[in-house]
């Protein structure tokens, strides 16, 4: 059983990261002539910068960005002699480009994968995009042929047909529609090493080369400043990830893992570079050996998961895999597949299924407090609850502050609503109530509080307190 720190299995992820930050910009030592430097040269008012734009040839190739003084010396070469007081004098196309009003002008750059190249930024001044297409030509004649090995191997990782048929759907969205952001991601998680998912995001990060974030260390970019290895992608791809927390920094990691999928652009801050906004489309696929990998609420709707088989394939399975990665007419048929793979019942803005595997991960990462309030709550026979009674009946001390520190939010996540915000006095007491999930609000909230305390229903949960 290979494990994660096998050498051969660090290299290849080390690739795959090289493959998924492999960006193919333009040259930047061509010769232009003038109409081409009018075509293909941007000038991007914020701070004083020059794009050059791929030709239609250079299908995938991103244009360069650079300075404008970086510009005029990397095109020195680009003009002629003209007859200037009567005399021959070098002149660069790159003065002539400057000095006319017809040359190209945006406020500034942006990354919006599947749009067109014009775009507009997040203030709405327009922008000029940095992704350029890539063309999938038709593969040569038995590319069906070559492709198969790739959904045959993905049918043995995702061994239900139905999660299966989704997972296929959703790969070949992220193909065919890629400015269209699904609601959800996909998690996947076996307590195996070595069945062949690092397979699978090899095979993805050739797929869209320079478009995937490969082995993204998910805690660390949670919680970093810098995101820089997301700018341009279609796809992020975690290859171990555990972050769960029954503290209150699993909230916080909750609330920034919806943040991440679901906004609609992001600020872009790499280490070294310019800040920039992008239209997010990026696409999240978590790999884990964790059952309990992620915090995953009972009502979450980012994430769909895929329990993978535990049993290995045979080494000579692997290999064969393995050797199909240097066939790039393999890689080809995979992507031009995805590209005639029918999508029409796709329905990206779908929650996604609460399978069994599902159902597994939100029972493993439920914390206690919550269980136990949900189990209290079942049993309640009062639209009101006060805090202390909650508490005791979970079988915890009120006057204990740690077993308390997470009452609110357990509450807030059951949808149920805190009545006021001043405390009332009851019995003597000054006590925070809740109107239970569902119930209507009675007219008297403390004399509801006061009637339960004495039912014999409320005395058995509370036994012992």
């Amino acid at each position: 059983m290979r494990r994660r720190d096998d050498p051969r299995r660090a290299a290849q992820v080390a690739e795959n990261v090289e493959i998924g930050r492999a960006v193919q910009a333009v040259p930047e030592a061509e010769l232009l002539d003038l109409p081409q430097m009018m075509q293909r040269a941007v000038f991007i008012t914020e701070g004083k910068r020059v794009a050059i734009l791929p030709t239609e040839a250079a299908t995938g190739h991103r244009p360069c960005v650079m300075t404008l003084d970086e510009f005029t010396e990397t095109y020195i070469a680009s003009g002629e002699l003209r007859p200037v007081g009567g005399q021959q004098r070098w002149v660069c196309f790159t003065d002539l480009w400057r000095r006319t009003q017809q040359r190209l002008t945006v406020h500034n750059v942006t990354m919006a994968i599947g749009r067109s190249r014009l775009w507009h930024d997040a203030s709405e001044y327009q922008a000029l995009n940095l992704w350029t297409p890539t063309e999938r030509a038709r593969p040569r004649d038995g590319w069906q042929q070559l492709s198969r090995r790739f959904w045959e191997h993905l049918a043995y990782l995702v061994p239900c047909p139905d999660d299966l048929a989704r997972f296929r759907s959703w790969l070949a969205h992220c193909e065919q529609m890629p400015q269209v952001l699904p609601h959800h991601g996909y998690l996947m998680f076996t307590e195996s090493f070595g069945i062949g998912r690092n397979w699978l995001a090899s095979v993805l990060v050739r797929v869209w080369r320079g478009e995937v974030a490969a082995s993204v260390n998910l805690p660390s970019l949670i919680h970093s400043d810098f995101n820089g290895e997301l700018g341009g992608k279609r796809m992020a791809i975690v290859d171990e990830v555990y972050i769960n927390d029954s503290g209150r920094s699993r909230y916080a990691v909750e609330n920034r893992l919806r943040q991440l999928i679901t906004e609609e652009r992001r600020e872009i801050n790499p280490k070294y570079g310019r800040k920039y906004v992008e239209w997010n489309c990026l696409r999240w696929l978590l790999f884990s050996n964790h059952m309990d990998a992620i915090p995953m609420p009972a009502h979450d709707r980012r994430f769909a998961v895929i329990s993978n088989p535990t049993k290995q394939q045979p080494a000579s399975y692997y290999a064969e895999l393995y050797k199909l990665l240097e066939d790039q007419e393999f890689i080809a048929a995979v992507a031009y597949d995805l590209a005639q793979t029918d999508i029409s019942s796709f329905n990206p803005g779908a929650h996604p299924p609460l399978n069994d595997a599902k159902q597994k991960v939100i029972d493993a990462t439920t914390p206690e407090l919550e269980r136990e309030l949900a189990a209290v709550v079942a049993k309640w026979q009062a639209p009101v609850a006060a805090t202390s009674d909650l508490l005791r009946s979970c079988g915890l001390d009120p006057a204990d502050g740690k077993g308390a520190s997470h009452f609110v939010i357990a509450m807030r996540r059951g949808k149920h609503i805190r009545l006021g915000d001043q405390r009332i006095k009851i019995g003597g007491k000054r006590e925070r109530l809740w109107l239970l999930a569902g119930q209507a609000a009675p007219a008297d909230a403390a004399a509801a509080v006061k009637a339960y305390r004495d039912a014999p229903w409320f005395i058995e949960l509370t036994d012992g307190f």
